[in-house]
């Protein structure tokens, strides 16, 4: 993914490959078949084939916890009008006709990490438990903490909600029971990594070494700003961060990787570069190492309101009935990113310029920033309760910088 310009998501690989990989068929063999998984994710699971006490089971026994039945949840945010198709799939479920368990998103909205969940097949959810999905991680405020967000982070941002009930926190417990971490700082590294180095050096590790130094070059003039400070890959920098930039008048933020220069550039390249200042890099190994960049968090070249997926991980194992056909549309919810507030969308199944089926096309209500090939996109349905599953976006459509470029050019 790195040496092709995307930066993937470490984390839902390891939830794919270790925890619900290796490490629950290690679970499985060393301790039997009928063993079942607990692990600390702030996530919830509906069993629907457990839920029914009259219905036998087959080699997954009942575990020594009660299993919370979902069903009732569900129906509350299901949608008449968008999740029609999802209400006949509900119904199917509690009649016994399928095993595969359901992924909800936390009571917990602030800690909510489904999204990390959503590269699991739900074949690999079976015979596991999350327990803190219906706690909260500590006491949320009670009045609204939007208006204190930075203007950049307030799309990535959950709101802040209200607890109804008494129940005690996952801080409280952990406080009774004298456990070491109640108290402890929230770590937000990545586990298998840990205090040694940063993401970017651990990955440093096992990628070619990069030649060349990055060019930040300004998206609006095609001026090289600035370099980066030793050779690094492109990939590094996501779309939407800040540059980080020293000397300039204003911030500057990431558009993204781009192994060539948008064609309205080309276009006008002539005419744009009238200074002896630094120009956008000509040839081909040069345009392979530019990041563009952008003045402001709200320039138009970080929003698009459409992209691309040719590889979706659908958790109930079935392809939702309005996408079973070619230009099927899908109405639900999404995000691409962790916590990102959620977003109205259309998902049509498209096929892609070889005639290959089962590629979507994501139509989005508003336009959204930063959004970048190789994010993980998460896709919801039910009022963003019930997790339908995700997929690496393969592209992006044009930003809304480059659509204003077209309609003049």
């Amino acid at each position: 993914l790195i040496q092709n310009g995307n930066m993937g998501n470490p984390d839902i690989n390891c939830n794919v490959h270790v925890k619900f990989g290796a490490l629950r068929e290690n679970v499985l063999q060393r301790y039997g078949p009928e063993t079942w998984l607990a692990t600390g994710h702030y996530a919830r699971l509906w069993h629907p084939q457990l839920n029914d006490k009259s219905r036998p089971t087959t080699t997954e026994s009942l575990p020594p916890v009660t299993l919370q039945n979902y069903s009732s949840l569900i129906e509350q945010n299901l949608s008449l009008e968008d999740d029609d198709w999802l209400w006949r799939f509900h119904s199917r479920c509690q009649s016994g006709d399928t095993l595969t368990p359901w992924l909800l998103g936390a009571a917990d909205l602030t800690k909510d990490q489904s999204y990390f969940l959503a590269g699991c097949k739900g074949s690999q959810l079976r015979q596991v438990l999350f327990p803190l999905g219906d706690l909260y991680k500590k006491s949320p405020p009670r009045t609204s903490t939007q208006q204190n967000l930075d203007q950049a982070d307030q799309d990535t941002a959950a709101a802040p909600i209200e607890r109804e009930d008494a129940a005690k926190t996952v801080r409280e417990i952990a406080a009774e029971l004298n456990l070491p971490t109640a108290n402890k700082r929230e770590s937000m590294g990545i586990c298998f990594i840990g205090k040694r180095k940063s993401w970017k050096q651990f990955v440093q590790d096992y990628v070619p070494r990069a030649e060349r130094k990055v060019d930040f070059v300004d998206i609006d003039s095609g001026k090289v700003l600035a370099q980066s400070d030793e050779p690094s890959h492109p990939a590094f920098y996501t779309a939407g961060q800040g540059a980080r930039l020293s000397g300039t008048p204003e911030k500057y933020f990431v558009v993204g990787p781009v192994s060539s220069p948008p064609s309205v550039l080309l276009a006008s390249s002539s005419t744009r570069i009238t200074s002896n200042d630094s120009v956008m890099p000509q040839s081909k190994e040069e345009r392979n190492n530019v990041v563009w960049i952008c003045a402001g968090t709200q320039h138009p070249a970080l929003f698009a309101k459409h992209f691309t997926v040719h590889s979706f991980n659908w958790i109930l194992e079935t392809v939702p009935e309005p996408l079973l056909k070619l230009g099927g549309v899908l109405r639900c919810q999404c995000r691409i990113r962790h916590l990102q507030r959620l977003a109205n969308c259309e998902v049509v199944r498209t096929e892609n310029s070889e005639g290959r089926d089962g590629h979507y096309t994501i139509h989005l209500e508003e336009p959204m920033r930063g959004i970048m090939p190789g994010q993980m996109l998460v896709l919801y349905a039910a009022n963003g309760l019930v997790c339908l599953g995700g997929g690496p976006i393969t592209s992006r459509g044009p930003s809304l910088w480059e659509q204003n470029k077209m309609h003049k050019v």
